[in-house]
């Protein structure tokens, strides 16, 4: 680990006067570092408690060579950090940080800091090296407090990318919600004067990113897709033939990602499928000629598919979810409690609601079914215990908001950060490959209809190969009711009437449903709908040739008859009469 990125954090807890909260802010911290480390962040990270571990790690060049941040939290007071067997006095610990060239980032969370900067600032103009940003504080803070902004502020640096600047702005901003009365202070001899007394001093470029430093830092040069492919190859190998087949004939040395990407695409269901070929997709000097975006490049257009296809899995888990529901009241009306059912109702009708907090509503909710779920993996997926996935899509759904508003400088550093994420979420959903979505629709027996429906419904299958038309099945289905090109969710790769799925109309539909002339299957995700509402808002999960992030359906008055119109008008009172059944059920 001699060549990686370095990262000090320490966590003094003297035992002469001890910190109750400094042992949760070394968890929350480390777990933002596991996360980091976990999702393919190569950096070292060490936790010294007392001087002489501080000292011996930073007497080694090549450890101040490769130091990026020294974080302290403990107690301390103008000239001292109070380590765990003895005080480490401040002076000489800034002449060794000065000595650390790519050092960007310097907290000293405890007491009364402030004065140690200045030592710092002047070490580093005597070496002649690029100053860091040091975080410290102006006064005595509490204890609690102090936990409370170190977590923040390190989640805003190293979860979410954020530059130095920023992530302390944010982190502020979070502590600025808390109103305790805190009892014990970081300061020696003193009670706590105030809740906001940390500063960010710089004399440098307060936009530098620490995530960007380390990557730039590393030895291993950012390669889009490689880890990503690579961990879905380890993935498959244990449960797809094909995949497990080529991976033991590598004895697991994945040499090139290629001869694996056709079982890939083929192992997930068509959205994520689409997904993964826009991702990893060459451009060729036909391409260059017609201007055509591709996203295999470390540039803003790759940040957004990167996080189009996180929110992709978002959809579709927010789709399964509200089908089991909608499928668990349908036979059982009463297998929720009031309260629960109103819990749901103010989580899909509220448009204000973050797609991840539905989500974590509705999983939630799922769990307390009587009756097996379809998609059991559902159950597990986010939990007290488990709030991985959650935090993932969360990352991405805030990305989602700023990625308009950032330079191209900004996005192009958040790369190689959200590819980590995103491995983290398909490893989180890959039980998708065990199921397949498929598209069923017979525009010419349903759509007009005066009397009870006769159910005929055509197999519209969804077909992985890029550039490939999904193909109309010569077979009609018969046994069971499904609304017009509902898409249904089933565990064989073949259906036919035996075949066990699940409904998710409305929740997924296609947009065969609004063109009688629909020939290319675009999967669309029900984004908002209020009760007695006169527009439906859905996403698309498969884009058509023209990029369209989402749709909006409107009942139209139509005195005189227009084809496309009168297809729209249909659709929009079949899935409206399904979202009031739902509603009903949920009253």
């Amino acid at each position: 680990m001699a060549d990686l990125p370095l990262f000090i954090i320490s966590f003094a807890n003297n035992p002469l006067n001890p910190l109750s909260s400094l042992k949760k802010e070394e968890l929350g911290i480390k777990k933002v570092i596991d996360d980091l480390q976990l999702y393919g962040c190569d950096i070292e990270v060490v936790y010294p408690t007392t001087r002489e571990e501080i000292v011996d790690l930073l007497k080694i060049e090549t450890n101040r060579e490769r130091l990026y941040l020294f974080s302290y939290s403990g107690h301390a007071d103008g000239d001292r950090l109070v380590t765990e067997e003895e005080a480490t006095y401040a002076h000489g610990l800034a002449n060794l940080l000065a000595e650390c060239r790519n050092l960007q980032c310097v907290v000293l969370n405890g007491c009364s800091t402030e004065k140690q900067v200045f030592l710092i600032q002047e070490s580093f103009k005597k070496t002649n090296m690029t100053t860091p940003a040091i975080v410290a504080t102006s006064a005595s803070v509490g204890d609690a407090i102090a936990s409370e902004f170190n977590v923040h502020f390190f989640q805003q640096l190293l979860t979410y990318g954020h530059s130095i600047a920023d992530a302390f702005s944010l982190a502020i901003a979070l502590i600025n919600t808390i109103r305790t009365n805190v009892p014990i202070s970081r300061f020696l001899d003193e009670q706590p004067q105030d809740l906001g007394t940390w500063g960010l001093y710089t004399i440098n470029d307060e936009t530098i990113r620490v995530l960007e430093s380390i990557q730039v830092g590393s030895q291993n040069q950012y390669e889009p897709n490689i880890r990503l492919f690579k961990s879905l190859i380890r993935e498959l190998s244990s449960t797809n033939p094909d995949v497990r087949k080529r991976y033991t004939n590598d004895k697991g040395n994945i040499l090139s990602i290629h001869p694996y990407k056709p079982f890939i695409y083929q192992s997930f269901p068509l959205p994520i499928s689409k997904r993964l070929q826009r991702l990893e997709s060459s451009q060729s000097t036909n391409d260059k000629a017609q201007g055509t975006i591709f996203y295999n490049k470390i540039d803003r257009n790759r940040l957004g598919e990167l996080t189009r296809t996180a929110l992709t899995f978002l959809d579709i888990l927010v789709a399964f979810s509200q089908a089991e529901l909608y499928a668990l009241l349908q036979s059982i009306p009463d297998a929720l409690s009031p309260d629960s059912k109103k819990t749901v109702f103010t989580a899909i009708t509220n448009q204000k609601l973050g797609r991840t907090e539905v989500l974590t509503t509705l999983l939630h909710e799922i769990r307390l079914s009587p009756k097996p779920l379809f998609v059991s993996e559902l159950a597990s997926l986010i939990t007290e215990e488990d709030t991985r996935l959650e935090e993932l899509l969360g990352f991405f759904e805030k990305l989602a908001t700023t990625i308009p508003t950032m330079s191209n400088t900004q996005a192009e550093s958040l790369v190689e950060l959200a590819e980590l994420r995103i491995v983290g979420v398909f490893q989180k959903c890959m039980f998708l490959t065990n199921y397949h979505l498929t598209s069923i629709d017979n525009i010419q027996l349903n759509r007009k209809r005066h009397e009870t429906a006769q159910y005929r419904h055509e197999v519209f299958f969804q077909r992985w190969g890029m550039g490939v038309e999904p193909a109309r099945d010569s077979e009609v289905f018969t046994d069971y009711y499904l609304d017009n090109a509902s898409i249904i969710l089933h565990k064989q790769t073949e259906l036919d009437n035996g075949c066990q799925y699940i409904n998710l109309s409305p929740f997924l539909i296609d947009e065969v449903l609004f063109s009688p002339k629909a020939n290319i299957s675009n999967v669309m995700a029900l984004m908002g709908y209020k009760p007695h509402s006169d527009e439906f808002s859905f996403r698309y999960l498969i884009y058509s040739n023209k990029e369209n992030e989402g749709k909006s359906l409107v009942y139209q008055e139509n005195n005189s008859f227009e084809q496309e119109v009168e297809f729209e008008n249909i659709a929009f009172i079949e899935i409206k009469n399904e979202w009031e059944h739902f509603f009903n059920l949920l009253a």
